[in-house]
């Protein structure tokens, strides 16, 4: 077990790909999460990015670019990771890096929101209740500045927190 997932399963791959397209769909169709690492560089061999997306129905683009933020405190070079995180199914794929530190770097930085993204995909879509005033009965489809009015009364109410 590791943080909380059973590894399931280990596969090594050639940099092909329709190899790791195949291995992508035979491991989502296994586990919920499936974590690849190495083939997100530059390099000409490098094509586990692509591979990911040709299998993914969307794509989180937010993981990944966390990931590469987190990873650019600890060297300028995590920025050439291309790795990417998407959806298959029920199924999250996530690209490390091939670099063992930097693959470390990148899932501590995944790992947060990886069980919440799998509620998600599972169909646990409910949001508690905060107390809201509001009677559902009255709602109405939201205007272009709802998100606003949302984060300005979750602010009020100190949801939020300022920088």
């Amino acid at each position: 077990m590791a943080r909380g997932f059973d590894v399931v399963r280990r596969a090594t791959v050639a940099d092909d790909p329709r190899q790791i397209e195949d291995a992508l769909r035979h491991a989502s169709g296994q586990a919920r999460l499936v974590v690849t690492t190495g083939g997100t560089g530059v390099g000409p061999r490098d094509v586990t990015p692509e591979a990911t997306r040709a299998v993914c129905d969307r794509l989180l683009e937010g993981v990944a670019e966390m990931m590469r933020s987190e990873g650019r405190r600890e060297t300028p070079m995590a920025v050439l990771s291309r790795g990417i995180c998407g959806t298959r199914g029920t199924s999250l794929i996530l690209n490390l890096p091939g670099n063992p530190a930097g693959a470390v770097s990148s899932l501590r930085a995944a790992l947060p929101v990886l069980p919440h993204a799998l509620e998600l995909l599972s169909g646990k879509t409910e949001h508690e209740s905060h107390g809201s005033h509001e009677n559902s009965s009255n709602r109405t489809e939201p205007g272009p500045h709802a998100h606003a009015k949302r984060a300005a009364a979750a602010s009020a109410r100190g949801k939020v927190r300022r920088s």
